[in-house]
């Protein structure tokens, strides 16, 4: 599997790994598997602009998506908009985390490593739901599956939150020091 210019440091259980900064600019990337063999086949990258880690952007960030995502009810919304904020600020203090309400359905939340606190923005679904969110019994935990890179649902709500950003489609991913 060629992963271009990340071909040493990329760990593909890593979710930082698809967050690559690449000649002063930010990429969030995911892979285009192909379907034989499931090796790389491309990469989808969207150009971001990554906000400072402080509580008025988490506010601030967390608004943008509630307002984009809320078309009457956040439920079934958390994963995207977890993947925004973990992308688009600027910090190795977030992790995620999984947990399954009293429902049975799974909820996604980000947690910082450092003050142990909880960042949802979508935690008003369980107002809607009259139940408290499964913070209690929730793990940290990396993103679906055995592809655990951006969904593409996700990058897209950084580009509607974002228009000047851009997507670019790459074979390797040197190719995006000329973007």
């Amino acid at each position: 599997m060629k992963f271009g210019l990340v071909q040493t440091d990329f760990k593909r259980f890593d979710p930082r790994s698809y967050l690559q900064k690449i000649g002063g600019n930010t990429f969030v990337c995911r892979t285009r598997l192909n379907r034989t063999d499931w090796s790389v086949k491309n990469w989808l990258c969207l150009k971001v602009h990554q906000l400072p880690y402080n509580q008025t952007s988490v506010r601030i960030l967390s608004k943008q998506i509630i307002r984009d995502l809320d078309d009457g009810t956040l439920v079934g919304k958390c994963y995207p908009a977890v993947q925004c904020i973990f992308y688009l600020l600027d910090t190795d203090r977030l992790v995620s985390h999984r947990g399954k309400d009293e429902l049975g359905n799974y909820h996604w939340w980000l947690v910082d490593t450092v003050t142990n606190k909880v960042i949802d923005p979508t935690v008003r679904q369980y107002e809607e739901l009259k139940i408290d969110p499964p913070y209690g019994v929730g793990k940290k935990c990396i993103w679906h599956g055995f592809r655990p890179f951006p969904q593409k649902r996700s990058m897209d709500l950084i580009h509607r939150l974002q228009p000047q950003s851009k997507f670019y489609e790459v074979t390797d991913l040197s190719e995006l020091e000329h973007q």
